[in-house]
């Protein structure tokens, strides 16, 4: 059985059988924990922890750390790996939220100063040098509401119309599951790219049961339906582009989800135990880190 693979006896010859047929690039790193089989990865509500080190899937900038001699600015790198590509597919698997504030980036600076204060789980502040005292948000019935002023927008002073984006930059982490590199991978959405991720959230759950198989309700349609991220540049800087494969052509086989279902119960670590430091850098692809300002429409865009 591959390497990486920590699975009952019942479940070897599946899961070889499934491997084997999808023809990984390479041998495939330690699976970490991916969710409770219950949940939905793109439900609010999912909460998970994890205990080893994940590869990062990062949007390649000039600066970016780790970036593979090879790799174009806008292109998708695997930390680990060093693999490079234009597009990734992958099967969610499980979401974390966070918060970070830091002081703007700074060009110019050797290294960048250390985060300011962070929450592991975007409730409460977790760390930093100087952590607030918090609370990030409150519940408010089934709503999650904003309370720390850092994470408020607020407005321009300099720019009257325009407003100021939040100091303390939220972090959703996308647990996912490389179909191509036969490799788990974490990819970080913060500031503007935001408005995809719950783009995506939005679509997934629209599409909840069109993905379902009725001959197999056991197995959760997300498992079975690939997800793609490519980039897309706007003015300097790049946003990713997420995309649903719906349609039997695109559908993992059901014994590979099986499989990974069967994987996933197994593993008791969880998203939430992921320090913020692990997964972020100084935010330098995001004009949101420089100061500058943007225009909220009445429906919530930002211009």
């Amino acid at each position: 059985m591959k390497k990486g693979l920590d699975v009952g006896p019942m479940m070897e010859s599946i899961v070889d059988q499934i491997q084997g047929a999808l023809e990984p690039v390479h041998e495939p790193k330690a699976l970490a924990p991916l969710m409770e089989s219950a949940l939905d990865p793109w439900d609010d509500t999912v909460e998970g922890t994890v205990q080893a080190t994940f590869p990062l899937l990062k949007i390649a900038y000039e600066n970016s750390k780790g970036k593979p001699d090879d790799c174009a600015v806008g292109q998708l790198f695997n930390s680990a790996t060093g693999d490079v590509k234009d597009i990734a597919k992958f099967i969610w698997l499980n979401t974390k939220a966070g918060n970070v504030l830091r002081k703007p980036y700074d060009p110019k600076a050797e290294q960048q100063a250390p985060i300011i204060c962070k929450s592991n789980n975007g409730m409460v502040p977790t760390g930093g040098v100087e952590p607030l005292p918090g609370p990030c948000r409150r519940k408010l019935g089934t709503k999650i509401v904003d309370v720390c002023p850092k994470m408020k927008w607020m407005p321009d002073p300099k720019n009257p119309g325009k407003q100021v984006p939040p100091e303390c930059s939220g972090h959703c982490i996308m647990l996912g599951y490389d179909l191509d590199g036969d490799v788990p991978f974490l990819f970080v959405v913060k500031r503007t790219a935001m408005k995809h991720f719950r783009a995506l959230k939005t679509r997934m759950r629209a599409l909840k049961g069109a993905m379902a198989d009725r001959e197999r309700p056991d197995i959760p349609g997300f498992l079975r339906t690939p997800v793609t991220l490519a980039t897309k540049k706007v003015g300097i800087y790049f946003e990713p582009n997420f995309d649903i494969l719906m349609g039997a052509e695109h559908r993992v086989p059901v014994e590979w989800a099986e499989a990974m279902k069967e994987q996933a119960s197994l593993w008791s670590s969880q998203l939430d135990r992921m320090d913020m430091d692990d997964v972020t850098d100084a935010d330098v692809e995001s004009p949101a880190a420089n100061g500058d300002s943007f225009q909220v429409m009445p429906n919530g865009d930002v211009l």
